[in-house]
């Protein structure tokens, strides 16, 4: 797809799978419970609507699985789908067949939103000895994004050859053989999907503090940020472009602030001045570099 065959703003929406819907914000209605049924028609609603992806959130009310409503609705929907997932919630080899399962159902279509949680009950349930600290569950979700991203490259686009003639299923014996070891975790073994149509899933995260912005910028193909207010939002984008430019990525030169039609990255502004989305463009495409979710000004 071409620059101009893109749309300038591509606009999410989000399932609520953790009976976190409401018609008066915090009190519980029991007819928009987390039902399949309900669910879907949020979904299906928001495709209907033009919308071009969909938050599929994780939580510890009673609700959905996302995992499993994300392959439910990958045929009823042309929406691409963003599963959060806090690390610690599912081992490796589980986390990355399950998400690269996902990218096979919807032909290309989903992505990770990564959560590294803030909260003791998640450190209490998911990670043996208790809570982890601050710098810990950064380091530990960067050793996961790290370790899922191994057995995604495990396989190579060319090494399924199905080749009757020759007898050969893969282009070379060793497809999908994994090690890692690190700090946090120590496996081996065989990986057992390939790649998908997209390669691998998308990768998102939210991260704000200090910490947070260079995990982000280190690890992630988007990023999520609460900030509404122009000057917050433009120290924030500078922040982390330059922050991922230290890891090693390369941006074309700048244009002016919502000039669409230049070299550079362009950025998207709602008309309360608030920034929306800051708009990268690479290999001949257009890629969001910043997705920003305004909030209300209080």
């Amino acid at each position: 797809m071409n620059d101009r065959q893109r749309p300038l703003v591509e606009m999410a929406w989000f399932s609520a799978l953790c009976d976190d819907d409401y018609e008066f914000l915090g009190v519980p209605d029991p007819l928009l419970a987390s039902t399949f049924e309900h669910c879907r028609n949020i979904v299906l609603t928001a495709d209907r609507y033009g919308f071009d992806n969909v938050l599929l959130p994780s939580g510890y009310q009673l609700g959905i699985d996302n995992t499993a409503f994300c392959a439910a609705m990958a045929p009823m929907t042309t929406l691409r789908m963003l599963l959060a997932v806090r690390c610690g919630e599912l081992v490796v080899p589980q986390l990355a067949r399950q998400l690269a399962t996902l990218d096979q159902l919807s032909g290309g279509r989903a992505a990770w939103n990564v959560v590294t949680s803030f909260d003791a009950f998640t450190g209490q349930n998911f990670r043996r000895g208790g809570f982890l600290d601050h710098s810990q569950r950064y380091e530990r979700a960067q050793e996961m994004i790290e370790a899922v991203r191994t057995l995604w490259d495990s396989w190579d686009g060319a090494d399924p050859l199905a080749d009757k003639a020759s007898g050969r299923f893969l282009s070379r014996p060793d497809a999908g053989a994994f090690t890692i070891r690190s700090s946090q975790f120590d496996i081996t073994g065989r990986f057992p999907v390939p790649r998908s149509p997209q390669g691998r899933p998308v990768i998102l995260q939210a991260g704000v503090s200090p910490q947070g912005r260079g995990f982000a910028a280190r690890s992630s193909d988007a990023i999520f940020s609460p900030y509404g207010r122009l000057p917050e939002a433009a120290e924030f984008y500078r922040d982390v472009k330059a922050r991922a430019v230290a890891h090693g990525a390369t941006f074309a030169a700048p244009a002016l602030l919502g000039d669409d039609d230049g070299p550079g990255p362009f950025a998207v502004i709602d008309d309360h001045g608030a920034l929306l989305a800051v708009y990268e463009r690479k290999g001949g495409g257009v890629k969001p570099s910043v997705v920003l979710a305004p909030q209300e000004s209080t």
